[in-house]
């Protein structure tokens, strides 16, 4: 009959051009998330966190030994939530590069849940900016979509406050010091949002944190509008410098 005919078509429209695959393995997953299997893979960075880049101190002091050769940085404290590898590593090359902006959300639903303690020790969340260029060619600013999850769970406000006016080519394949240097100068604070900065404690997030450089340069800029305190927050740790 008819009636049955369009009802099967619409089953199967709903089994299989609406199935999602896991971001992890890519089997197919009704939820539109993580299978069991690749969700029990994932494990969280253990405290205590190093407040140079968030990862697992790895020592008697404080900051790892990566940040104490890296010195000075000008933030307060900071907190990754994963190390950078395995099904968070997917997760994320899929979110920037293969068009999964879901992922950020399903990243930042995961990060909360270890997180809250961290985090709520702050008044804003800034997202670390794209280049308009680069957000053109991507479509979203990924650590924007993971700043309105995370904001939509702890009931902390987000607002891009940064502006990005210099294009950077991928800093994959640069060390530390060549990138600061070319990162240098790269973000500005508006004058029209120093208001919400000043004597502020600000959580400034982005996706991965490899060498610092980029939030270095992000939290420099943030200091002209003088905050109480910068925080950063970042969904990963690449353990590279």
């Amino acid at each position: 009959m008819p009636g049955n005919r369009v009802k099967n078509l619409l089953i199967w429209s709903m089994e299989n051009l609406l199935a999602f695959s896991c971001p992890g393995c890519g089997k197919t997953t009704e939820n539109n998330g993580l299978c069991r299997e690749c969700r029990q893979k994932i494990h969280p960075i253990e405290p205590p966190h190093c407040p140079g880049c968030g990862g697992k101190s790895d020592g008697i002091f404080a900051e790892c030994s990566q940040c104490l050769e890296a010195g000075t940085r000008p933030w307060d404290d900071a907190y990754a939530a994963f190390d950078y590898n395995g099904t968070i590593r997917e997760m994320i090359v899929q979110l920037k590069f293969q068009h999964r902006p879901e992922n950020g959300i399903m990243l930042a639903q995961m990060a909360a849940g270890n997180a809250g303690e961290f985090l709520m020790k702050y008044d804003l969340i800034v997202p670390v900016p794209l280049h308009f260029l680069r957000q053109m060619k991507r479509g979203y600013n990924q650590s924007e979509i993971i700043s309105r999850e995370l904001s939509a769970i702890t009931g902390i406000p987000y607002r891009n406050l940064l502006r990005r006016s210099k294009y950077t080519a991928p800093q994959s394949r640069q060390n530390r010091q060549r990138r600061l240097k070319t990162l240098k100068n790269t973000f500005s604070l508006p004058q029209k949002n120093i208001e919400y900065v000043n004597s502020k404690h600000i959580l400034l997030l982005d996706d991965v944190f490899t060498t610092g450089a980029t939030l270095n340069a992000a939290a420099c800029a943030l200091q002209t509008g003088n905050p109480a305190s910068i925080g950063v927050f970042t969904i990963a740790r690449r353990g590279v410098m």
